[in-house]
């Protein structure tokens, strides 16, 4: 199978990576394509508030930990590894593009219909604050999930959402 070139994040904590379609992406991966924590409780809450805001079901899902995760992280060796990360993948051009962090966040709630309008503004924040806020709660995720208390069991139709 042929690698997928990939173009470099922009420096080390950049959040946008592109690799060309090509015979390094498995086909039935989706379009879009939501990589979190499958460990954290408070990351499998944002899953469970996008899957509810997600009408048209758009995104699919994935733990950082399995088989998919890895594959893309294969694709992007620039992404971050640490399971404070979120990633988004957006196959729906002609270039797989992945974005981390502060920046999937973003690029997720453009395509979600009906969401507070203060998400909206907070993505016209300065980057540095934006990802300044990610890394606080990243680091209080698991503190935070515990005050959040148990994650639903998804239905049989959420559950066809999600990818090894």
């Amino acid at each position: 199978m042929a690698r997928a070139e990939s173009k470099p994040c922009k420096g080390a904590a950049a959040s946008l990576c592109s690799t060309r379609m090509s015979d390094g992406i498995e086909a039935s991966e989706p379009e879009r394509l939501v990589l979190y924590d499958g460990t954290c409780g408070f990351c499998q809450r944002i899953v469970q508030w996008i899957l509810a805001a997600d009408r048209d079901k758009r995104f699919r899902f994935a733990s950082l930990q399995g088989p998919t995760g890895t594959a893309v992280r294969g694709r992007h060796p620039e992404l971050p590894i640490d399971p404070d990360s979120v990633v988004y993948v957006d196959r729906s051009g002609a270039v797989e593009h992945a974005y981390a962090r502060a920046d999937a966040i973003f690029k997720i709630i453009e395509l979600l219909p009906d969401v507070p309008a203060w998400m909206r503004l907070a993505a016209r924040l300065p980057r540095s604050l934006t990802n300044l806020g990610y890394r606080v709660v990243a680091r209080s995720r698991h503190s935070i999930s515990k005050a959040v208390g148990a994650c639903p069991i998804p239905t049989s139709e959420e559950r066809a959402r999600f990818l090894p």
